[in-house]
């Protein structure tokens, strides 16, 4: 990708990136504050997910411990991200990016950790200033999106809302805390023009 396009991919992974965990962190959040309301909108239509042992792999990227009230600065850290290190990170491999949804430190105030970054093969060459993170292996329920960037959350408010918890399949995340609880993944063929491309929901699923 040239240079001349990081910008415009980093603000079309942000839109995506944000309102992706923005409609998981709504889940969240109406399940615990608002049990006793229904859902006001209709669920989308998902294609059959695709079931892998996901491999183990390390990432590096900018990490932001948030609230509920402050989800929607994740634009910036991606703009941040997009900015400075996006295709120039040492150790970089490919051109994939990942959004990933972790579960905050106990104590700090935070409701959830996200991370935006890029697969490495070697942590050690990874500049101090970036989170390190090792994304252990584990079963995943993959959901291709189909549609624009700007249609992502639609996609994993149906995931996280609808599918995951009529499938029986969620995981018991205390039992796995160094499993993300979900991941969003961008291909290569991301279309910064478009906000098209390879565009995947991913989270852990019982095996």
């Amino acid at each position: 990708m040239c240079p001349a396009c990081l910008s415009t991919t980093a603000l079309l992974l942000a839109g995506a990136g944000s309102g992706g965990v923005s409609a998981l962190l709504a889940h969240r959040l109406w399940h615990t504050r608002k049990r006793e309301e229904p859902m006001e909108t209709q669920t989308k239509t998902l294609p059959e997910p695709t079931f892998m042992e996901g491999r183990a792999f390390l990432v590096a990227g900018l990490r932001e411990d948030y609230t509920f009230a402050r989800r929607h600065e994740i634009p910036e850290q991606w703009a941040r991200f997009g900015a400075r290190w996006f295709g120039r990170v040492p150790g970089g491999v490919g051109r994939d990016a990942y959004g990933i949804v972790l579960s905050a430190p106990a104590g700090g105030g935070a409701d959830f950790a996200y991370v935006c970054g890029v697969e490495v093969s070697d942590l050690s060459l990874v500049p101090a200033e970036l989170y390190r993170l090792t994304v252990p292996a584990y079963r995943q329920a993959r959901f291709a999106h189909r549609g624009p960037a700007t249609e992502l959350p639609e996609t994993i408010d149906a995931v996280m809302a609808s599918w995951l918890p009529q499938s029986g399949l969620a995981i018991d995340h205390a039992a796995r805390p160094d499993v993300p609880g979900l991941v969003e993944w961008y291909g290569a063929n991301f279309d910064p023009a478009t906000g098209r491309g390879d565009m995947e929901v991913r989270v852990p699923v019982k095996g």
